[in-house]
């Protein structure tokens, strides 16, 4: 089932209209008050003659987790605890979602702080629109969010030079997992189908999140740019199997109007990045000339990013021509599709439920 939604700007109101503001009484935890252990690092200087040094990725965070927030703070305005009783979302669901917002807003507290303790301008939080009208939506969108935090904090870990800020960056990480056990489990799906998470680039994520983006100015302008939109059309007959083929709407016409290069005869490749595994399948143009259709691994399941790409072993951002698409795959079916337009504006949610 393919559901079409086109929404306007959303600027999402203040904390004080939100959710009154709580936190777990746990000594341990990350609050604005714990930036001692990475304040006066080297690494987060500024003036790092690094393009990426560690206090870009700490803004980078900021901006995902700023995103987060706002997501959870408009849900929790828009939806009450009836709401997810009466969409079959059980207790505990709706504490549990109050819980997440609390630890979103968290580490925006504990990232701010860290970066104000080095003198570094953090970033703010922008306009954001987010494609959720009802309780069921809202989840399947959160389960979605939440993997593409666990990516991005570990796709970041290795451009991490200083070990307080890594480490800190793992305490992060370790609770978007949980978020991400959290959303699973309320949809009926096992929180565990792959023996390991899945890292993504810096421009990868910043594709994804660059959806939901759609106003507001920051002070920081980070070292990043959104690939090209790749859009998947929705399964024929409700339902992708493994090796099944996936149509990719447009990609090849698009891909030659981003790239000169690229005519009939160059080889272009869907590279499925699912757990440590990057697996590289060659797509062919459509009878139109203007899909590209590839065959879905069979190996793959869970939440599964895909890319088109000029090399079946080179991965790097410079062989990338669109992408990242989200494609949640369980037991061989897709559950979720994530695109966007070329306006990144429009937000077409993909649910082909068994």
């Amino acid at each position: 089932m393919l559901i079409p939604t086109t929404f306007a700007a959303l600027l999402i109101a203040g904390l004080s209209t939100a959710v009154p503001f709580t936190r777990r009484d746990n000594s341990t935890s990350l609050s604005s008050n714990s930036t001692s252990s990475i304040s006066s690092n080297s690494s987060l200087s500024s003036n790092s003659s690094s393009l990426i040094n560690d206090g870009v990725i700490l803004n980078f965070a900021l901006t995902l987790e700023f995103l987060e927030t706002a997501f959870y703070r408009e849900a929790l305005q828009k939806f009450s605890h009836s709401d997810f009783l009466k969409a079959g979302f059980a207790d505990p669901i709706f504490t549990d979602i109050e819980q997440v917002f609390v630890d979103e807003q968290t580490h925006v507290n504990f990232l701010i702080g860290a970066l104000a303790a080095s003198n570094i301008t953090a970033t703010v939080a922008l306009e954001y629109s987010f494609p959720f009208n009802d309780v069921k939506t809202f989840i399947t969108i959160a389960s979605v969010l939440e993997s593409v935090g666990v990516s991005a904090y570990l796709g970041a870990a290795g451009s991490i030079s200083d070990k307080n800020t890594l480490t800190a960056a793992g305490a992060i990480l370790g609770i978007e997992s949980r978020h991400t056990a959290v959303t699973s489990a309320a949809q009926g799906q096992s929180p565990i189908v792959n023996a390991f998470e899945t890292p993504l680039g810096f421009n990868e994520i910043f594709t994804i999140a660059s959806v939901f983006i759609v106003g507001g100015s920051s002070p920081v302008t980070l070292p990043f740019t959104a690939f090209p939109p790749l859009t998947p059309e929705a399964p024929k007959g409700g339902h992708y199997k493994g090796n099944s083929t996936l149509t990719l709407s447009k990609a090849f016409a698009n891909a030659q109007s981003t790239k000169s290069s690229i005519d009939s005869s160059t080889d272009i490749f869907a590279i499925f990045f699912s757990g440590l595994d990057k697996i590289a399948v060659q797509a062919h143009v459509s009878h139109n000339k203007k899909d590209l259709k590839v065959a879905v691994p069979s190996t793959v399941e869970g939440q599964v990013y895909v890319v088109l790409g000029l090399s079946e072993t080179d991965f790097s951002d410079s062989n990338i021509v669109a992408g990242p698409a989200i494609l949640e795959v369980c037991l061989g079916f897709l559950l979720f599709s994530l695109e966007q337009d070329q306006k990144r504006r429009t937000v077409w949610l993909t649910c082909c439920i068994r």
